[in-house]
């Protein structure tokens, strides 16, 4: 018999890796454990997508704005700071979503939503084996209180009223430092 040897790419290999195959039983035996180790440690994922919409809520007094932001206990117990956000419910818009999840976290009631700014951002992470991509918008809210109550502490740590010099040390996320800074050029 006359075998060819045949290098062929497979759809899950990663990007570059070309498998050989080769002839002889010896050889094909090695192709295949070579295959099998490329199956191993290639992860195919369909991605989840996954949509919040969240408030910038600002106060504005005699020196100027405050922003709040949340302490947000994360899925695997760590913590970061970023705005309040959450899921739509039933057949809310982005906008009620927004509201009400301002008031689940924080107690803030009345909040004024400026409607012609609004901010995206999106990024992804794997959570339980699915790759979720996460895409999340954000409305500015003027609020004319600064009360808070946590009614969440298994998903919120504290909140805090900040400076925008203060929120931006403060903010976890490079992502949420952008919107903080977007929300600043709006707003001064």
């Amino acid at each position: 018999r006359r075998y060819h040897l045949k290098v062929v790419r497979l759809p899950i290999s990663p990007p570059g890796q070309v498998l050989k195959i080769e002839c002889g039983y010896y050889a094909l035996y090695r192709s295949l454990i070579q295959a099998l180790a490329v199956l191993r440690y290639t992860v195919v994922m369909k991605p989840v997508y996954d949509f919040s919409f969240g408030v910038v809520p600002l106060y504005k007094d005699e020196e100027g704005y405050k922003v709040l932001l949340v302490h947000q206990i994360g899925r695997r117990g760590d913590c970061f700071w970023i705005f309040p956000k959450g899921h739509k419910e039933g057949a809310e818009t982005p906008q009620q979503t927004a509201v009400r999840e301002l008031k689940e976290e924080t107690g803030v009631e009345e909040v004024e939503l400026l409607p012609q700014h609004s901010f995206e951002i999106k990024y992804n992470f794997e959570h339980q084996g699915d790759l979720i991509e996460k895409t999340v918008v954000y409305f500015i809210g003027i609020v004319s209180c600064t009360d808070v109550v946590i009614s969440q502490p298994q998903e919120i740590r504290e909140v805090g009223w900040f400076t925008f010099a203060e929120a931006l040390g403060k903010v976890s996320h490079d992502n949420t430092r952008y919107i903080l800074q977007e929300v600043q050029k709006v707003m001064v």
